[in-house]
């Protein structure tokens, strides 16, 4: 049972737990700003009563576009929303990834190995996970024994330029969830970051003959042109 109703923004919050994407795309937030700006409407947010207030489902993104408008425009101080009824975190966590993966930015193959760890945990198979997930479970399956490592007790998520690290990669040297995140963004200054920390942190795949050849032929540049 649903209702949509309109809701004052500060009884509405986002739970980071709830959020089955790796962060919020400020450009795309930015996007929905202007388009607002120009008068589009958007669908009703989807949210579920916690506690004293309402945590955001689906809808981040224009829930915080409606929420720049606000600031910068004084224009608007409460949203549309659809209300839903969720037992606990966990369900509404289930229902986020349900809405996510119809509409809206495709999540990407971390992402959705982040989910099948976060059901695993909940007790859910991976048959019903890639049903989910809208994935044949052979591919999901795949993907997790490539890219999914047990560190402790702990499932590790590895993003692409990383998944060559297994089990036996010292503690000192493995990568943190925060660490990943600089695999996340393309600009010139993050691809040297990424480099620098594959090499720092001893993140390289020495066996790749081909990455090591194109290392020397970096530093033959870097010395070429005296950096």
């Amino acid at each position: 049972m649903t209702q949509v109703t309109s809701l004052p923004l500060d009884v509405i919050q986002v739970e980071p737990t709830l959020y089955p994407r790796s962060m919020v795309d400020w450009r795309i937030t930015y996007n929905y700003y202007l388009a607002l700006l120009s008068g589009a409407k958007f669908p009703p947010i989807t949210v579920t009563k916690f506690k004293d207030y309402y945590i955001v489902v689906d809808g981040v993104h224009r829930y915080k576009a409606i929420c720049l408008l606000q600031k910068f425009r004084k224009v608007s101080e409460s949203i549309l929303v659809e209300i839903i009824r969720c037992r606990n975190l966990d369900e509404a966590y289930v229902e986020a990834v349900k809405r996510n993966i119809t509409h809206g930015k495709p999540l990407s193959l971390y992402e959705k190995i982040e989910v099948r760890n976060r059901l695993f945990k909940l007790g859910w198979d991976d048959k019903d996970t890639a049903k989910l997930l809208q994935m044949p479970k052979p591919k999901l399956e795949k993907i997790v024994a490539k890219r999914v490592i047990l560190k402790g007790n702990e499932l590790v998520t590895l993003k692409a330029p990383l998944r060559h690290l297994d089990s036996t990669t010292k503690s000192s040297l493995f990568p943190s969830k925060e660490e990943q995140k600089i695999f996340a963004v393309t600009s010139q200054l993050t691809l040297v970051k990424q480099l620098v920390q594959i090499l720092e942190h001893g993140w390289l795949a020495y066996d790749n003959e081909e990455l090591v050849k194109l290392l020397r032929e970096l530093r033959e540049i870097l010395i070429t042109l005296d950096l």
